[in-house]
């Protein structure tokens, strides 16, 4: 099965196999978009080739929403992520499946509501004013910076406005998301020597 022919998402440059490993290694393992191998932004559903685990990639929108949506008790969530966020979150909404789940998912219900999001749309457009403004003052005047760190900023920001009703410039905030970021930092690491290159893109 294959997505529109026409159309490809934005992705890093994609590189065969052992370069995507190599390059891995050297910047530390935590960029997991650089391993991905070229034709998983082009085919619907199929695997990755290159993992000892069994890694299946889907894209397709008709699947995604099987997976995510309408058969969701028959694909529980990773146990990688799961082990990952466990120590932070515990079996919380993010890691949970199955009744634990649903029974969480119907309790955050009411924050979702039309209203509600309406009320924390002027929070998240007024963060997305202040990181367009800081990204386009850094540009100007020629700093380089780490887009993902940028947007993990902007989400923290996001949540901390919609959930706390301050920004992420406050004391006790920045140092969470610190906090927060030194944690990410320590679980979101590639094991090279589990990986194996099988196959190329």
């Amino acid at each position: 099965m294959s997505v529109n022919p026409w159309f490809e998402p934005p992705h890093p440059r994609a590189r065969s196999a052992l370069p995507s490993l190599v390059r891995a290694m050297v910047r530390d393992g935590g960029d997991l978009l650089s391993l991905l191998p070229a034709q998983a932004y082009r085919m619907g559903i199929g695997p990755l080739g290159w993992s000892r685990r069994s890694t299946i990639v889907v894209n397709s929108p008709d699947l995604v929403r099987r997976v995510l949506i309408d058969d969701r008790e028959r694909f529980p969530k990773s146990d990688l992520m799961v082990n990952a966020l466990d120590p932070l979150i515990g079996n919380s909404m993010f890691v949970s499946d199955g009744d634990t789940w649903l029974r969480q998912r119907r309790l955050m219900d009411p924050s979702l509501s039309q209203m509600r999001i309406d009320r924390a749309m002027p929070a998240m457009q007024a963060s997305l004013d202040d990181a367009e403004q800081e990204l386009s003052d850094r540009a100007d005047r020629k700093e380089s910076f780490s887009l993902d760190l940028a947007m993990s900023h902007l989400t923290a920001d996001i949540i901390c406005r919609t959930v706390f009703s301050t920004s992420l410039k406050t004391q006790t905030t920045h140092e969470v998301f610190e906090a927060f970021s030194i944690f990410e930092r320590s679980v979101a690491q590639v094991n090279i020597l589990r990986l194996k290159a099988t196959a190329a893109s």
